[in-house]
């Protein structure tokens, strides 16, 4: 994927507008960003080209000023305004492949002096191949049901909704793969706070509602600060990174 330098500008503006998976954001140097916005102001720009390339969908962000979608390429990930609403395409999921084309704009940071930053927008974007997540939801379209105890907004249940779900679509763990290979399972997930080493987890216990055993076999673990999912070693008990 070509990135203009304008558009890894774009990502150091987005990192402002909203907070994103720090493993997954490129670092800028500062002065390289600088030089860049200099001489863009110094100089009359031409208009900006459209750029197309397939990439892959990992998350929407509405939290912000600008709504906007991150998506990776070659293990880097880049932020594209998007409105997903407006424009009607918005049926994706973590890991879907996307055809997008975009182009590098102006956007107005909201403050008090309301400065103006290049950012790369979305112009068009439209799924060309289902990811795990799109799959396991077509097997099993019944939303999973789960339990909890805490004190959970919506919006953060919904967070630890979907990083369930694709650590079940994508798990290689035995016994989460025979039961997402059947399409009767009824997968529901428990959630609870622990901590480990003085550090606090969100454990989600997963079980079959439509198994004789409806016992949790399984437990992952989320780092609730930077959202990341960690499988659990039960022999060694270790919590080991999922990508």
């Amino acid at each position: 994927m070509r990135i203009p330098t304008l558009f890894l500008a774009s990502a150091l503006t987005m990192a402002l507008i909203a907070c994103t998976d720090k493993k997954e954001t490129t670092a800028i140097p500062e002065e390289s960003v600088s030089d860049t916005l200099s001489n863009a102001t110094e100089t009359k720009r031409p208009e900006a080209q459209i750029e197309s390339d397939t990439v892959t969908f990992v998350q929407y962000n509405d939290d912000g000023d600008y709504f906007f979608m991150l998506v990776q390429k070659n293990n880097s990930s880049y932020p594209l305004i998007y409105d997903w609403e407006n424009s009607g395409a918005y049926d994706f999921h973590r890991g879907d492949v996307l055809q997008v084309t975009w182009k590098n704009d102006t956007i107005t940071i909201a403050g008090d002096n309301e400065s103006r930053e290049l950012a790369a927008k979305a112009l068009t974007a439209r799924k060309i191949k289902d990811g795990a997540v799109s799959k396991f939801r077509k097997q099993h379209p019944n939303p999973m049901k789960y339990t909890y105890t805490e004190d959970l907004t919506d919006s953060f249940r919904d967070k630890l909704y979907l990083l369930t779900e694709y650590y079940i679509a994508n798990s290689k763990d035995p016994l989460v793969t025979l039961v997402t290979k059947n399409p009767k399972a009824a997968i529901q997930y428990s959630i609870e706070k622990q901590q480990r080493d003085s550090k606090e987890y969100y454990a989600i216990g997963i079980s079959n509602e439509t198994s004789e055993n409806k016992a949790v076999f399984h437990w992952l673990y989320i780092d609730p600060e930077e959202m990341i999912i960690y499988d659990y070693d039960l022999p060694n008990d270790k919590l080991l990174f999922f990508p």
